[in-house]
């Protein structure tokens, strides 16, 4: 799975051993080949108002992990309403661009498959890892949930 954090997020993580992730998720197999901030800002819909993006980032953040317990992701069926939830046959409501249809509320011609998760515990050896602009990637902290601590990659 994958999610993109916040630049005031990075902190919590390496920082102070911060080892949960919720909120809306991706399978990140099928986020592969978005290898720039921009193509990410794009595909997932990450424009709302008073976002944390920008679609010309120098880099952005994302953490990775196997999902082990698939239970723990589910389909955010629903809308920005009550009426718009009960219309999906829905449990989520959430503030645009929420579709509530189960994929990312993208710009781009990518179709994303989107999960919720309310706050799990992220697996021993999850990645965070910094994409940049020019298309390099490299995990920059692996978890340790023995020490409860992320430890920096080499070179980072």
């Amino acid at each position: 799975m994958q999610k993109v954090i916040s630049p005031s997020q990075l902190s919590y993580y390496l920082e102070r051993g911060y080892d949960r992730v919720s909120g809306f998720v991706h399978r990140a197999n099928e986020l592969a080949h978005l290898n720039t901030p921009a193509q990410l800002y794009g595909a997932l819909g990450l424009g709302y108002p008073g976002s944390p993006f920008s679609r010309d980032a120098e880099e952005i953040h994302v953490l990775r992990w196997p999902a082990h317990r698939p239970s723990l992701y589910r389909i955010p069926y629903g809308g920005q309403n009550e009426s718009a939830m009960r219309a999906m046959e829905g449990w989520v409501i959430e503030r645009p661009p929420f579709r509530g249809n189960g994929f990312a509320p993208g710009e781009s011609s990518d179709v994303v498959a989107e999960f919720k998760v309310d706050s799990a515990r992220l697996p021993h050896g999850a990645q965070l890892c910094r994409i940049g602009a020019d298309g390099t990637e490299r995990t920059i902290a692996v978890l340790d949930v023995d020490a409860l601590v992320w430890r920096r990659a080499e070179g980072s």
